[in-house]
């Protein structure tokens, strides 16, 4: 039986490439808009395309389209010789994996990298990993879900851990941490302290405050991208659309940004009647650190969430070697780890 990969050439093609999933997955593990489903490729619709170079591959089995997968480039990555693999959906189908997955790596190659990790889509500021353990938590959200098949499709292609990324449950009746409340009473009296919420009024007043404080507190971060201006007005523009107000905060120390905290929707609650959220970002600049404004936006939402109604949060996705985070999460949240998601690495 013959394997024969081919790159993206028209928009007939481009479709084909973006309904794949349709394949694999039900609609509500597919949340694509399959009324414009090449929309992700769109700049205007996700401005990270501006600033990304890429290759989009279909694999055939004997004619039949088995697998896709997109190799990027970003330009703004400050680790240039590292590229990209995403949007990698495959029926189980090791040879047709491995085609696709060569495929990338060949086309990274020719563009000078020297590594190829993934799955990222499109990069480490999209989704990100691949799910390896908490499948019966099933679908989650804005979040990496696939098939359990996949990791041994990324064996049999010579596919290698890079690294995890984990996921962890609080639950409403775990309340308010004593340390927290603590720590953020302190922080609260400091002068020069405001929190507020981010404003979703006009989500573009607080574009810049949002762009400086991610791309300050989260560049010594793995897999750190910064984003641009229309990143985070996308982003906020969503949040505007969807999200919580009470759950979008920032904080200022003499009137300048300190740190940012934004919980977005989460619609696949743990089991149905509950009512679910996702701890998506939150940060503070480096110089502000260690002065308890992370527990002052902390206290905030978890008050919010109990005045709201909120039965779970999902904090995600925390990098297995954050120490400290993890600690924070384990023993002062009595988080309760929920998923698994792997980044895997070869040389290309």
């Amino acid at each position: 039986m013959s394997v024969e990969v081919l790159t993206v050439a028209n928009h007939r093609q481009l479709v084909d490439f973006c309904v794949f999933p349709t394949r694999i997955y039900s609609r509500s593990e597919n949340p694509n808009n399959i009324n414009d489903p090449t929309g992700i490729f769109n700049p205007t619709q996700n401005p990270v395309m501006q600033h990304l170079e890429g290759c989009n591959l279909l694999v055939f089995r004997d004619g039949k389209l088995v697998g896709r997968v997109a190799a990027t480039r970003d330009l703004l990555n400050p680790d240039p010789a590292t590229g990209f693999f995403g949007c990698f959906e495959c029926l189980n189908d090791p040879g047709a994996a491995t085609a696709l997955l060569d495929g990338a790596r060949d086309w990274l190659r020719e563009e000078g990298c020297t590594r190829m990790i993934g799955p990222a889509t499109f990069n480490t500021n999209q989704k990100v990993g691949m799910l390896v353990e908490g499948f019966e938590k099933g679908y989650q959200y804005m979040m990496p879900f696939n098939p359990q098949y996949y990791p041994e499709l990324m064996a049999a292609a010579g596919m290698e851990k890079l690294t995890d990324l984990l996921t962890f449950r609080w639950r409403r009746e775990q309340g308010i941490p004593a340390k927290v409340a603590a720590v953020a009473g302190r922080a609260a009296r400091n002068p020069g302290v405001t929190l507020r919420r981010i404003n979703l009024y006009h989500p573009a007043a607080d574009v810049d405050l949002v762009r400086t404080v991610y791309n300050q507190s989260m560049s010594a971060n793995w897999g750190f991208i910064p984003l641009t201006r229309a990143e985070v007005a996308a982003m906020l523009s969503f949040c505007a659309g969807s999200a919580d107000p009470d759950l979008l905060l920032a904080v200022l120390v003499d009137k300048q940004p300190a740190g940012i905290l934004l919980f977005t929707p989460s619609p696949f609650p743990s089991r149905p009647g509950l009512k679910s959220v996702r701890a998506a970002i939150m940060g503070v600049v480096p110089e502000l650190r260690h002065r308890g404004l992370d527990s002052l936006m902390m206290l905030e939402a978890i008050k919010n969430l109990i005045k709201n109604g909120y039965h779970e949060a999902d904090l995600s996705q925390i990098h297995e070697d954050n120490s400290v985070m993890l600690k924070i999460i384990t023993r002062v949240f009595e988080g309760e780890q929920t998923r698994r998601f792997r980044i895997y690495q070869c040389e290309v």
